[in-house]
């Protein structure tokens, strides 16, 4: 009984071998996942795993050199020394204009790495000779992805984790780009 089943095996093998050579005639097939497919499921995951700091709802300390506008969202220490206001973070060289508060005459210093992917350090501009707890500072996100901030000033310490997307194209409207300019 079991010669007629590898009979019927070696008949219908082939055949299936030779449709399927038929469908794909002239296209290549690759079983190996594309670069493509393994960027949007590697974005994917770290979306999904990322563990983003939450932020408060609060108003920082007042200071004589700067005008905060009261209460937002800030990432705030546990003695809440070292404060930095939240954003839309974005990668790429126009970078990201950030706002912090820390203890008064101290030095502000600022590391990042990415959490889910290897990408280069983050980028920091620290202007000089701000004499108060406020700080502005520029930060440069050399990549998308999940990423650990870590500030310090003088005794204290700041960590938060934060994820930061690439800024999507503007769509451009259809009908207005067919339209003669007038002149």
């Amino acid at each position: 009984m079991a010669r007629p089943r590898v009979l019927i095996g070696l008949v219908v093998i082939p055949i299936l071998f030779s449709a399927c050579q038929r469908l794909t005639a002239g296209r290549r097939i690759s079983l190996a996942p594309s670069r493509a497919s393994a960027t949007v499921r590697e974005n994917a995951l770290a979306t999904m795993n990322c563990p983003v700091t939450k932020t408060i709802l609060d108003e920082p300390p007042k200071d004589p050199n700067a005008d905060l506008s009261g209460v937002g969202d800030w990432y705030v220490n546990a003695e809440r020394t070292i404060w930095v206001r939240s954003q839309h973070w974005r990668v790429g060289s126009e970078g990201n204009k950030v706002i912090w508060i820390r203890p008064a005459g101290t030095e502000l210093t600022i590391i990042g790495r990415r959490l889910d992917g290897w990408a280069p350090l983050l980028g920091v501009d620290m202007p000089c000779c701000y004499p108060t707890g406020f700080q502005v500072t520029g930060l440069y996100f050399p990549t998308d992805g999940c990423w650990e901030i870590t500030a310090m000033a003088g005794n204290s310490k700041l960590r938060f984790v934060t994820e930061v997307q690439r800024e999507k194209a503007p769509a451009q409207d259809s009908e207005n780009s067919k339209r003669p300019e007038s002149p």
